[in-house]
């Protein structure tokens, strides 16, 4: 369910806590308190919060626990100002990632790949790639391209059920990218 600008609550969710790195970074250049464990501490109160909202709103977030959803929003704050659209397409093109999107929806991608691994191919159809729904929580296989026809799969994947595999920085020839 959206608020009243359209966003959806993972959106908004994401908005907060960037404005929460944000915000941060202010408070401990005027005090001179570490930024991680200002973070920290105001992730663990919002944690504690989300953990009495209603198991409707629980089944839309990715579940990362703790030190997972830091080092997702760290990554998000990192790559929005510091890579290009062409290095984050290349990143995710390496591992066989869509790399269609805006660019906080490519940001988002990276880092989530950075984070848990990233989605292997659909296990239903083998060809699809599960993308992640705002709306629903879960992940979605909606099919591929074969050729001249279209492979229809419409797999619903839950965060438990999703196949993770290690994330690359590294091309075929060994080369590291920049990232």
């Amino acid at each position: 369910m959206g608020n009243s600008r359209g966003f959806s609550e993972k959106k908004s969710l994401k908005i907060f806590y960037l404005s929460l790195i944000y915000i941060a970074k202010e408070i401990s250049k005027e005090n001179k308190a570490n930024i991680g464990d200002l973070v920290n501490h105001i992730i663990k109160e919002k944690a504690l919060r989300t953990t009495l909202r209603s198991k409707k709103n629980e089944k839309k977030s990715r579940k990362y626990n703790l030190s997972q959803m830091t080092k997702f929003v760290e990554l998000c704050n990192e790559y929005e100002d510091k890579y290009t659209m062409k290095d984050l397409k290349e990143l995710l093109k390496l591992n066989d990632q869509s790399s269609s999107g805006n660019k906080p929806e490519l940001v988002e991608r990276v880092a989530d790949g950075q984070v848990l691994g990233k989605i292997a191919r659909c296990k239903t159809c083998f060809g699809g790639k599960p993308r992640f729904n705002y709306e629903t929580g879960g992940y979605h296989c909606a099919g591929y391209r074969n050729d001249d026809e279209y492979i229809f799969c419409n797999k619903v994947y839950s965060f438990e059920d999703l196949l993770r595999e290690a994330w690359t920085t590294k091309t075929k020839n060994n080369k590291k990218l920049k990232i």
